[in-house]
């Protein structure tokens, strides 16, 4: 598991956050580009967004390793 952080409003970048729902990026992932971020710790998760809320997500699929930020595609 994984930590998030989302807007109070609940969208990044156009999209739109929901409880218990899976999310896919089509096409290449590419650092703050195209691809879900996400952190291994909770106080890394922070550093990117204000949060309204975090999030324990769950992640499949390719991944990009950043020091404290990780890019996945689902």
């Amino acid at each position: 598991m994984k930590y998030k952080t989302i807007p109070e409003n609940k969208t990044s970048h156009n999209h739109k956050w929901s409880l218990n729902k899976w999310f896919k990026i089509n096409g290449e992932l590419d650092m703050c580009s195209n691809g879900f971020h996400c952190s291994d710790n909770f106080i890394d998760a922070m550093q990117y967004v204000i949060p309204g809320y975090m999030a324990l997500v769950e992640t499949k699929g390719k991944q990009l390793n950043r020091t404290i930020n990780l890019l996945i595609r689902k």
